[in-house]
């Protein structure tokens, strides 16, 4: 974790050092301010643009055979991108649940698209199926993005709980990591319609 702090505070430096403070009168004004040294004695500044790491997404695996590792982000490319926006109902500042593990790949892309869209994001630290009914019904979200278990979890649920919440706004549910069980999938979309 560490690192991975050191790394955005020293590219954070030197993206807004470069882009915010770019006029004469700000440099010269800061090279008198530390007495004839910019920057300051200790401070390395370089090009941010230039980084190794900067194209690089490092996720944490599931830590399933032990402790979750990091794992570096190979393949995909834009084609992806619109390949599953193609295929999801995804509309611009809406409600979402998100409630996969945002730790990992599935999750922290739902996340990021559901940001990148100005999209109201509705999570809870800890998955609970009730719970996750809750808050599209009373959010009224548009989208719901899980890993599949979470489906199974729902539909686990006794029929009386999970008939106390429509989620009749849902546009799309989404979900990826592991086999969605078909059985679980028909009988979520029975109960909550065709979103999945």
């Amino acid at each position: 974790i560490a690192s991975e702090v050191m790394f955005f505070v020293a590219w954070f430096w030197a993206y807004f050092d470069a882009s915010l403070f770019t006029s004469e009168a700000i440099q010269y004004a800061r090279v008198e301010a530390t007495g004839g040294h910019w920057p300051p004695a200790g401070i390395e500044t370089f090009d941010p643009w230039h980084l190794p790491l900067l194209n690089t997404l490092i996720l944490l695996t599931s830590g399933t055979t032990g402790t979750p590792k990091g794992a570096s982000h190979s393949g995909g490319d834009p084609g992806v991108l619109k390949s599953i926006l193609d295929r999801t109902p995804w509309r611009t500042e809406q409600p979402v649940v998100v409630v996969a593990p945002m730790f990992h790949a599935w999750g922290f892309s739902q996340l990021a698209f559901a940001a990148s869209m100005s999209c109201t994001i509705i999570t809870r630290r800890k998955f609970d199926p009730e719970a996750t009914l809750e808050l599209i019904d009373r959010h009224r979200a548009t989208g719901l993005c899980v890993v599949p278990v979470m489906f199974d979890r729902i539909m686990e649920l006794p029929d009386d709980v999970r008939n106390r919440y429509s989620a009749k706004s849902l546009r799309f549910a989404t979900a990826s990591g592991s086999r969605m069980r078909p059985d679980v999938v028909t009988a979520f979309m029975d109960q909550f319609g065709d979103v999945i």
